[in-house]
This record gives C-alpha cells, structure tokens and sequence, in this order.
C-alpha cells in the first residue's frame, strides 16, 4: 500500500455542540494507479506509559488507575471519515469530541495531569479505490497496522474544554440526587444547588483540615 497518513497538528473547533477538536490529517499516495477514494476507520487511543509525570500528576493518576507505567492504552473514539481524490499529498479534517463523561477513563486521566503533552496513536483501517490504466475500479484494504502519533498538548485540550463550558462544567446526576440537593437547598435556605454543593463539602472538609 503506498498510502502514508500523518496526523499534522489540532486545534478547537467553534460553534459545536460539545468541546471538539480538528486534527489535521495528512495523506501522500504517489502510487501508480489513480487514487480514487478510500473510505477509512480511524480508531483513537492514548498513551499513559508514553509521558513524564510531575509529583501531583502522578499521584492523582495513581489514585485512580494505579502506577502510570501499568496503565495500558486507553481508547478514546472511533471516527470514521472519507478521502478523495489524491495526487501527491493532501490534507483532511478528523473533528474528535471530547464528551462529557466523567466517570470515563478519558476524562479521568486527563482531569489528572497538568502539564507536557497527551501520547496519541491513531490507528487506520478501511478500503481505498483505484483506478487502472484500463479504467477499471480496483480496491484495496487498509489493514490496523497502518498508524500515526500525535502529541496533543495537555494545554489544548483544556483550553477546549474551557472555550465551550467557560468558568464551569456541565455534570451529569442521577434523578434522585438531584431531587436530595434541591430538597437539601431549600430546606438550608441556599440560593442555588452549587451553593449546596459547597456547604455538604464543607462540612465534609472542613477549612481546618486539608483535603
């Protein structure tokens, strides 16, 4: 196959519905037949074993997954996109979503760390369609083992977060809870469930005593 994928840089894409990232994927095909189309699954994981964590990282990553340098990849998403036409070298835009899930290993990892760079591996499979001298379609599969790393700074993908949920985060919770916090407000005279949220932890926590 002498199709070549490159993932080139990312950046925040506005005006979506949740936080979500363009990688800039670069395709090269300088094969004989004509390249047609191909029709790609592009499966997303991160990295932990691949970056240097500072003291607080790797003390909130081990609360959570255990040693760092246990973790195994983490998936992230599947996309699925299409290519046209190339000759020589082209560039495409994947849009990846950054849902909201925070009981998800994704989110939890990366609410972990600070600093330095998220270790990604994109990993291709799908089928492209040629074009003989003869102008007949011919088709060929794109196996797993056709690859590409990024290094998505940890920075960016926060910065994303914060452009679409500016000073806050939407939180998912259960019907009941939701009802025990509201009940807990008024019944405490507190303006607003955030309010009651800070009053149950600090009760919990108090001042005086470190988290």
């Amino acid at each position: 196959m002498d199709l070549s994928l490159e993932v080139l840089q990312a950046y925040p894409k506005s005006q979506c519905l949740c936080p979500t990232l363009i990688f800039v994927i670069q395709a090269s095909y300088f094969g004989k037949l004509s390249f047609n189309s191909a029709l790609l699954r592009a499966q997303v994981m991160i990295e932990p074993k691949q970056r240097i964590y500072g003291n607080k990282e790797h003390l909130k990553v081990s609360q959570r997954f255990g040693n760092p340098s246990s973790i195994n990849s983490l998936f992230w998403t599947e996309k699925i996109f299409f290519l046209s036409q190339i000759k020589g070298i082209q560039t495409y835009e994947l849009p990846i979503e950054i849902r909201d899930e925070h009981e998800s290993a994704i989110w939890e990892f990366t609410s972990s760390l600070e600093t330095g760079n998220i270790f990604l591996r994109f990993l291709f499979n799908g089928v492209c369609f040629f074009l003989t001298q003869e102008n007949r379609m011919q088709v060929q599969s794109i196996p797993w083992t056709t690859e590409a790393t990024f290094e998505l700074p940890i920075s960016l993908w926060k910065e994303t977060i914060r452009q679409h949920y500016p000073n806050g985060l939407w939180l998912r919770i259960d019907l009941d809870l939701y009802q025990k916090l509201q009940d807990y407000q008024y019944r405490n005279s507190l303006p607003s469930l955030e309010k009651s949220i800070e009053s149950l932890l600090e009760k919990s926590f108090p001042k005086d005593q470190p988290v």
